[in-house]
C-alpha cells in the first residue's frame, strides 16, 4: 500500500493528466485510464490487470475526478483491448521507454557503474537506486531477475576494479610491501598466531611490557611501507568497506583469497592501522 507521501507524489493528477483524460467517455474509462497512468508512474510497469491495486488508491483518484461511484472502475476491464490501447497511448504521451532501448540501457549502466564505484552499498540498496533511476527517467522496469543480474554484475565489476587498483598502487610504490603483507598471514616457527592476528589486537595494559609491545607493533606496521602507497585512486568508503571485511575475517580465510583481492584487503587493513596512529595515541595518553 503506497504511503500518503507516495499518493501525493505519484497519484496526484496534474493539468497534463487531466487534459489527457478530458475526452474519455464514461467514469469507468476515466478512472481506469488514470489508474494506469499513475500506476506505471509509481511502479515503473503496466500491470497485467490494471485493477490489481489497493482500493484506497482507486478512492484517492476517484476523489480527484469527482467520481462518487468508485465501483464503476470494475467495468474498465470488460473490454480486454481497452486497457492495452490505453497503455500504448500512455506510453507515447508520457515518453516511456522500454528497458531494451539502447540509450536507456546505456544510461542505466553508466549510472549503476558510477553509483557502485562511489558508494559501498549492498545489493539491496543498489537495486533500489536502480529502480529509482528507471522510474525517474521513465524507463519501464525489466523483470526482477534481469535487474538483479545487472546489479550483481556491476557490484562485482566495482569490486574487481577496487582490488586491481589497490594492488597496482602498492606494487608501484614499492615491490616489497605485497610480499610482506602476504607473509604476515603465516604463523612463524615457534609462534602461536600470525603477525596479522597480533596487529589487529590493540594494547590494553599500561605496564612497561605493554608499552614495549605497543612500540614494536607500531614499528612493524611502519615497516610494511603502506604509508607510501597512493590510495587516492579508490574512493575512501570502498577502502574502508574492504578494511572492515578484512578485520572481520581470520588470517587463514584471508590467506585463501585470490589475488589481487588478498593484497588489496591486506593493504586496506594495514592502511587503517597505520594512518589512524592508534598505537601512538594510546601510548601518549598514558605516559
Amino acid at each position: 500500500m503506497p504511503s500518503r507521501a507516495d499518493l501525493e507524489r505519484f497519484f496526484f493528477l496534474d493539468d497534463a493528466d487531466r487534459a489527457l483524460i478530458a475526452d474519455r467517455r464514461g467514469d469507468h474509462n476515466r478512472l481506469g485510464f488514470v489508474l494506469q497512468v499513475t500506476t506505471v508512474r509509481f511502479l515503473g510497469v503496466f500491470l497485467a490487470d490494471p485493477l490489481e491495486v489497493p482500493w484506497p488508491v482507486v478512492e484517492y483518484l476517484a476523489g480527484q475526478l469527482g467520481i462518487a461511484d468508485v465501483s464503476c472502475v470494475k467495468r474498465y476491464t470488460e473490454r480486454a483491448k481497452t486497457a492495452y490501447e490505453h497503455a500504448w497511448e500512455i506510453w507515447a504521451a508520457y515518453g516511456f521507454r522500454p528497458f531494451e532501448n539502447t540509450e536507456a540501457a546505456d544510461g542505466m549502466r553508466r549510472f549503476l557503474d558510477g553509483r557502485a564505484w562511489t558508494h559501498a552499498e549492498g545489493p539491496g540498496a543498489l537495486f533500489d537506486q536502480a529502480v529509482g533511476w528507471l522510474r525517474g527517467h521513465r524507463v519501464l522496469l525489466p523483470g526482477i531477475s534481469v535487474l538483479t543480474r545487472l546489479v550483481l554484475a556491476v557490484r562485482e565489476a566495482a569490486a574487481v576494479r577496487t582490488h586491481s587498483t589497490l594492488a597496482d598502487a602498492v606494487a608501484a610504490a614499492d615491490p616489497l610491501p605485497p610480499g610482506r603483507l602476504r607473509e604476515s598471514l603465516a604463523v612463524p616457527p615457534g609462534a602461536r598466531v600470525s603477525p596479522m592476528e597480533l596487529w589487529r589486537r590493540s594494547p590494553t595494559r599500561v605496564l612497561g611490557p605493554g608499552m614495549v609491545r605497543a612500540w614494536d607493533r607500531a614499528a612493524e606496521l611502519a615497516g610494511l611501507g603502506v604509508r607510501r602507497v597512493d590510495c587516492a585512486g579508490v574512493p575512501a568508503n570502498r577502502g574502508a568497506a574492504l578494511a572492515r571485511y578484512g578485520l572481520a575475517s581470520k588470517a587463514p580465510s584471508l590467506a585463501e583469497l585470490a589475488e589481487p583481492r588478498r593484497t588489496a584487503t591486506l593493504l586496506a587493513m594495514s592502511d587503517i592501522w597505520t594512518r589512524s596512529r592508534s598505537t601512538t595515541r594510546w601510548i601518549c595518553s598514558r605516559y
